[in-house]
């Protein structure tokens, strides 16, 4: 969901989950509650910032090549699963999270649960208290990116919650 070096950054999709082997609109959904829940802890807990570490993204990366031993098409290396179109060859880095997504979700529970071992936390220091109004508007460039002193701004929250409440449970 997360790499090292890019606060704030979400991946919805991409190298290390279970979206190839499961229906992706299913777990587009499991990936953006979770984003959703950790916007709510950051700002439930005053944080304005949060950052995968980058010993848990080895870690994570090390147990999705694990999660391919013993697969059968862990023997065909001239996959994408394996990065065979990677320039010079470099071959052999599976790619995707082969558990399943039962374990996939069971790890976003725990990681939640146990307040997101594996993330770095960052408070702005001029962090407002929840419920206090701003006295100024943020830039309009800021605004067009919907981010305003580094940090989601209450419309872009807002209206992420209204896409996510409108969703129907799974």
């Amino acid at each position: 969901m997360q790499f090292a070096g890019f606060p704030n950054f979400f991946a919805v999709l991409g190298p290390h989950n279970p979206a190839a082997f499961c229906n992706i609109t299913r777990c587009v959904e499991n990936n953006v509650d979770w984003i959703v829940d950790c916007l709510r802890y950051l700002e439930r807990h005053g944080h304005t910032s949060i950052e995968a570490r980058a010993d848990a993204e080895d870690v994570w990366t090390q147990r999705c090549y694990d999660s391919a031993n013993g697969l059968l098409f862990s023997a065909v290396k001239d996959s994408w699963f394996f990065g065979y179109h990677n320039p010079g060859g470099d071959q052999g880095r599976y790619l995707i999270f082969t558990e399943g997504v039962p374990a996939y979700r069971r790890i976003f529970a725990e990681t939640a649960a146990n307040g997101y071992p594996g993330f770095t936390f960052r408070r702005n220091a001029a962090r407002r208290p929840p419920g206090a109004r701003s006295r100024h508007r943020p830039s309009r460039a800021g605004a067009a990116r919907g981010l305003h002193s580094g940090h989601l701004s209450r419309r872009t929250r807002r209206c992420m919650l209204s896409i996510v409440s409108s969703s129907p449970p799974l």
